[in-house]
Parts: C-alpha cells; structure tokens; sequence
C-alpha cells in the first residue's frame, strides 16, 4: 500500500476539477480509511482492501469518469467444492456526478483507475438515479419485485441474463419498494445491486457479484456403501466424501475410538458420512455435514440456484441420521460440506441382506455443466412428484380465488372451477384427473391447517401424498399421518 503523501500526490495530480475544499476532504477520508485499516490488520491479521477513483464533471463522463471511492468487502462466502470460488459483497456510498467500479479487482489498493473501468454512475435527475456510461459495454435492468430478499433478486438476475444481455435501458430509477438493480459489468460479471437510502445527491450501495453463468447441478452419482457394523471387523466401503466422490474404508482400530478420535479421524480423512443402521432405521451419519430435509419432489423440482442459496446461510448440523423410508416415497437433503460444497441427496434402496445402502446425490457447480443424459434424469417419478406439488399449490389458488368472489367459501364441487382454472393458468383436466377435492363446506375462516385438496393420484401408491391447506401451503403427507386428515391409501 501507498505511503500517505503518494496518496496525496495522486489526488493532485487527477484532473477531476473539484474546489480545494473537496479535494482535501476526500484526502483526509482517505487518510483515515487507511490508517483504520492498518490497525484493524494488526488487531485481526486481516487484509482490507480499498480503493481509490477519481472525480469527474457528469459532462466528462464519456471520456474519462474518475471518482474518489472506498469500497469494503462486507462478505465472502466458499460455496463450491471443486474450486475455491467466492460470492463477494460490497457497500459504497456513491455521491451524484460519481462513477464507480462494481467489479472485486476494483477492491484492489490504489490501482489507478481508467474509463473503461466504470460501471455505473449516481444522477440527480428524477429524485435520484442509478446510469450506465454512456457508451460502454455495461447493462443494467431494473428488477420489478415488490419488497424482495436478496435471495429472490439473485433468482431474478439469473432468470433474465439473456434479457439483461441485450437491455438498452441506461438509466434507473429506484424506489423504497423496488430497489433492486442487476447489472452486468465491464468485466462481464453479473452485479446485483440493492439502492438503499437515496436521495437526489447521493445513495449507498450493496451489492454482489456473481458469475455471469446460473449455478447448475452436476452429473448424479449413484452411490452404494456397505453398512459399517461397530461391532464387527469389516468397515470396508462404509463411508464417502461427497466433494470428490471417492468411496473409504474404516479400519478395524479406528471403531475402538474414542468419539473425539475417530471425528478426528475421519475429518483428517475427508468422509463426510457414513453408512449406519440406527434405532430409526438405515441411513447415513454426517461427519460435519449441514443438512435440511425437504419432501420428495424437491429432487425434480427445486434448481441448483436456491439450493446453493438456501445451503450457503444454514449452519447447523443436525445430529440425526439421513434415513432411508421404507415403503414411501424418500425424502431429500440438500446438504453443506465441510469444504463447503453444496448438493442434494436422497436415499435409493437398502438391501440388508447383502448389507449395502444405495443413494443418489448432485453437486451444485458453478462452471457451466454439460447435461448427462442418464436413467436418474429421466427419473419419472420425482418428476411426478415435482408437478404434484407445483399444481396443487396452483390449485389452492384456484380454489382461493373462487371464495373471494362467493363469500369466502370454497366451492362445492370441482365442476364450479373451470373458470377459475383458466385464469390462473392450471390445467383443469389435470384437476379432474388427479385432485381428491375435500374442501366443500370450508370457509376462509377455518384454520390455516384445513386440508383442502390431495392429489389422489398419488395417494393410490400407498407412499403418501401431497395436500394444499387453507392458506395456501402444500406440504407432503407421510403415510403414517393420511389418518390424521382422514385420507387412506385403501381403495
């Protein structure tokens, strides 16, 4: 890092025609952010970076915009098993007639910077305003969700890279409710930005910046380990690191371990589970492994994007068993790592007479995938399962809207819903087909919990089946609890 005086031999040497009093303002700023971040580097042994740009006149944007920023990494996250790949994130406070750099290498110390570098400037017009430069290969496309999380914006941004790719909108103007902005940047990633606080002068800024290409899953793998006995001598192929895929075996003397020994053990080894039979039944033991568990048609159902979204923020380790269901349809983990790689799992057989549990998993990558064409893709079943969940939840609006306009009761049959069906997009055949209509009678007073419909299509299986509420949620119905809601799998 510069010493002070070549920081103050750079501001007075830019062009950027700002009052003396402005230039030794900035100067001053400056000084300070580094000699914070030298002391916090020497509490915390911790690298912060920043950056200086130089300020312009708004008329001199096209030739040379030049700014004087500091812009600080609030966050990085490991979400990728194969590559240390990052999601980094930013704030800036961005004064009108400014240019700033979205891009991480702009985080860099004191790199003189040049016009082709910025991204986006602050406008005064309209309130106040986020705009390209005139010019330069940057887009920008403003994202139209009412009162979005960061998570539904990244989606968002990701769903409309074609869309942003060839946006010729220079300028945008956010509000309280809106402040959402995507913008691919001079080095071809992809920004996502949040506008808080502004006004006609001034706004700061968070954002994140992504790859320009969407999370994907990678190939399945179909995996089968031999159920680890602690009482026997053979733990041959009972455990697995789900990063690389890579099948272990257990030494004899490792199973006389103490529990701190043998977790040192495997961790120093990089199993991530291990196959077991439980008072609950047969499944997998996480070693360090954050997992949730979600119904069966979220293995065809959800994308790489919310996975990678949902398991980057969780944290805890569960200390129970990924148990294979016998005689049902098998639930799904997404699941964290150790090293931080993202996937899903979901269990596939347990054969206990040869001693073996099957199960499938997919990493979520951040490079471009090539799509396999295997058995698992054209998995019928969970894509069955997939579009149960996804139309009984339409259905629920179907249902919904037909109580607003006949007051706020449920229709009595199926038959007074084709209308309805239309105007929300749902297939009504599919309706007849497949939906076991239980909420005749039902108000929109009844509780939340009042099941409205099932798919009964599924629930001839005997596996379970999914049900919509009264407010609108579907959840999978295991079959131990269809008596709950008065459902059986006998014909």
């Amino acid at each position: 890092m510069r010493a002070a005086e070549d920081i103050e031999d750079l501001v007075q040497k830019a062009n950027c025609q700002a009052p003396d009093a402005l230039r030794r303002r900035l100067w001053e700023d400056v000084a300070q952010e580094l000699h914070r971040s030298q002391d916090m580097t020497e509490r915390r042994g911790e690298t912060r970076v920043w950056r200086i740009l130089m300020n312009s006149k708004m008329a001199r944007l096209a030739v040379a915009a030049v700014v004087v920023v500091a812009a600080l990494a609030v966050g990085v996250e490991r979400l990728t098993r194969s590559k240390p790949n990052t999601v980094q994130a930013f704030s800036a406070k961005i004064q009108a007639n400014m240019a700033l750099d979205l891009d991480p290498e702009a985080a860099l110390p004191l790199r003189e910077a040049q016009p082709e570098d910025f991204d986006v400037t602050w406008s005064s017009e309209d309130g106040g305003s986020l705009q390209i430069l005139p010019g330069s290969s940057v887009r920008i496309l403003a994202c139209p969700y009412i009162d979005p999380e960061w998570d539904s914006a990244v989606s968002w941004s990701y769903s409309k890279l074609a869309e942003l790719k060839e946006s010729t909108v220079t300028r945008v103007v956010p509000t309280k409710r809106e402040p959402f902005v995507a913008v691919l940047t001079s080095e071809g990633n992809l920004a996502v930005i949040r506008i808080g606080g502004h006004k006609e002068t001034h706004a700061w800024l968070s954002w994140r910046v992504e790859k320009p290409v969407a999370p994907a899953y990678g190939p399945i793998q179909t995996v089968t380990l031999r159920i680890v006995d602690p009482q026997g001598a053979d733990a041959e192929d009972g455990a697995v690191d789900l990063d690389t895929g890579q099948i272990l075996s257990m030494p004899t003397d490792v199973l006389t371990l103490s529990a701190a020994e043998m977790l040192a053990w495997l961790e120093e080894n990089g199993i991530d589970a291990i196959a077991r039979k439980t008072d609950e039944g047969y499944g997998l033991i996480g070693v360090g492994l954050v997992f949730w568990t979600w119904s069966p048609g979220s293995w065809a159902g959800d994308d790489a994007l919310e996975v990678r979204q949902d398991m980057a923020a969780a944290s805890f380790q569960p200390r129970r068993p990924l148990l294979y269901q016998e005689g049902q349809y098998q639930y799904v983990f997404p699941f964290r790592t150790r090293e931080g790689g993202i996937g899903m799992l979901q269990m596939v057989a347990v054969d206990t007479a040869a001693g073996t549990l099957e199960f499938r998993y997919r990493m979520v990558q951040d490079e471009p995938v090539t799509p396999v064409d295997t058995a698992e893709g054209e998995d019928l079943e969970s894509q069955q399962l997939a579009e149960s969940l996804k139309k009984l939840m339409r259905f629920g609006l179907v249902a919904w809207k037909y109580a607003e306009e006949h007051d706020w009761r449920y229709p009595d049959t199926l038959e007074q819903l084709p209308e309805y069906a239309e105007r929300c997009g749902q297939d009504f055949q599919w309706i007849l087909d497949n939906v076991g209509y239980v909420g005749a009678g039902r108000t929109a007073e009844d509780p939340e919990s009042t099941l409205i419909a099932y798919d009964k299509t599924l629930l001839a299986t005997g596996k379970g089946t999914y049900g919509v509420f009264r407010d609108g949620h579907a959840e999978f119905i295991e079959p131990e609890r269809l008596s709950e809601y008065g459902l059986s799998a006998e014909p």
